[in-house]
């Protein structure tokens, strides 16, 4: 993924490529911005162009792991 990103980024994560997952974007304050129940968690493009630039929370919940990664929007 690229990171920091302007429009949108791509899940790429070759241990979790082909699981079924969930993904859940937050602000840093902790509230939710959105969530997506993904078929397949690897190679799939989100469009993220309608955030506001600023630092934001990406966690990707699959096979009971969870991953986080702080995710920077350029204006």
């Amino acid at each position: 993924m690229p990171n920091p990103f302007v429009h949108s980024i791509q899940i790429v994560d070759t241990d979790w490529k082909k699981q079924r997952g969930t993904l859940q974007l937050y602000q840093l304050d902790g509230k939710m911005i959105k969530t997506w129940t993904l078929e397949s968690v690897g190679g799939r493009p989100l469009d993220l162009s309608y955030l506001p630039a600023g630092a934001y929370w990406l966690k990707l919940f699959s096979n009971g792991r969870v991953k986080a990664q702080l995710i920077v929007k350029q204006p």
